[in-house]
């Protein structure tokens, strides 16, 4: 569509990474199960910096890049731990969202952890309506 774009593709697995830098969109179905998986384009491709990397620890250590983001997806990760983690998490991604940015996350951590969304407004992110979306103002 015209749009100039970057992106940090991060996961703390080598072979999501592997998969990922396919461009194929299996959502995790082995190639051979599928009739049609969608493909990412080339030239989307080459806007993607698929890093293998681990979202516990600080920016700048073990593959996460030191940087802002417009826009954090963190989609499948959050559930998977107890509140304390995820919040420290939750609280590091949402620290990283630029002025006029949001963080998407799954609504089901929203509901198993209480503790998630105090986390993020005091990360001086709001809640847009809603969705489990959270925006920073500009």
């Amino acid at each position: 569509a015209g749009v100039d774009f970057r992106l940090d593709a991060i996961d703390v697995q080598p072979e999501c990474i592997a998969e990922g830098k396919t461009g194929r969109l299996t959502m995790g179905f082995p190639i051979e199960y599928l009739h049609t998986p969608a493909i990412v384009g080339a030239k989307a491709l080459e806007k993607i910096a698929f890093r293998v990397g681990d979202l516990l620890v600080p920016p700048g250590v073990d593959g996460i890049p030191d940087a802002r983001w417009d826009l954090v997806v963190c989609r499948n990760f959050l559930g998977y731990f107890v509140e304390l983690v995820a919040v420290r998490c939750v609280t590091m991604l949402a620290s990283r969202v630029e002025p006029g940015g949001a963080l998407f996350l799954d609504s089901f951590c929203l509901e198993k952890f209480p503790l998630l969304e105090p986390s993020i407004g005091v990360a001086g992110l709001t809640r847009d309506g809603q969705h489990p979306v959270f925006v920073r103002p500009y």
